[in-house]
């Protein structure tokens, strides 16, 4: 879901026979509920196909989805047309591997990647800023990042999903501080309860 002051854009995507659909709806504070206004998206790997989609976030008119089984970001306009994407497989600089939840701040896209256990940043033209973040466990280290966020002053706050907790670092990516999340079991494995992250909104 994304949110400012005047109006939400939430976002569900569903799985059908030979399809994903990316559905948005908009409202404004004074609608009750939410509108059905489109959706878009097949499964495949060109432009426009996503597999696995799992990221959404959108940045003026444009919407970003982490297609993360083609380890890529895609870039749509809210119509659904395709704009472009950015991102190969691989571990070096502006590649990608299995990106998962993103965040837009001030004209940088946040990329959370699960398999290369850091987060990537990234202009909104696909451009690499750099990263923040490798693997490990001691502090400022990542195992299976799923999910950032960045507050309004720049710091980040990062989803460590295989480390049981939440980081937060500076805007330089220094470490700050960590929360541990408890961990449950079930069905013949064990998984984090519940790991969200919120920021402030834009005012």
């Amino acid at each position: 879901t994304y949110m400012n002051r005047y109006w939400v854009v939430r976002v569900s995507l569903v799985a059908d026979i030979g399809r994903v659909c990316l559905r948005l709806w908009f409202t404004s504070p004074q609608e009750l509920g939410y509108q059905w206004v489109n959706s878009w998206g097949l499964t495949g790997h060109a432009a426009g196909e996503v597999h696995e989609p799992i990221g959404i976030a959108v940045a003026g008119n444009e919407v970003f989805v982490s297609d993360a089984g083609n380890n890529r970001i895609q870039v749509f306009d809210k119509t659904g047309r395709f704009l472009q994407q950015f991102g190969v497989e691989g571990s070096g600089v502006g590649e990608l591997d299995r990106p998962m939840h993103i965040f837009v701040r001030n004209e940088r896209l946040y990329v959370a990647e699960y398999l290369n256990d850091r987060v990537q940043i990234f202009t909104l033209d696909g451009e690499s800023l750099g990263v923040v973040g490798f693997s490990g466990s001691d502090a400022g280290q990542f195992d299976g990042p799923g999910g950032v966020a960045v507050a309004l002053d720049g710091r980040l706050y990062v989803a460590d999903f295989y480390n049981q907790r939440l980081q937060f670092l500076s805007p330089g990516g220094e470490f700050v501080q960590q929360v541990r999340v408890k961990r449950v079991y079930g069905r013949g494995f064990s998984t984090i309860q519940r790991m969200s992250i919120s920021c402030p909104m834009e005012t």
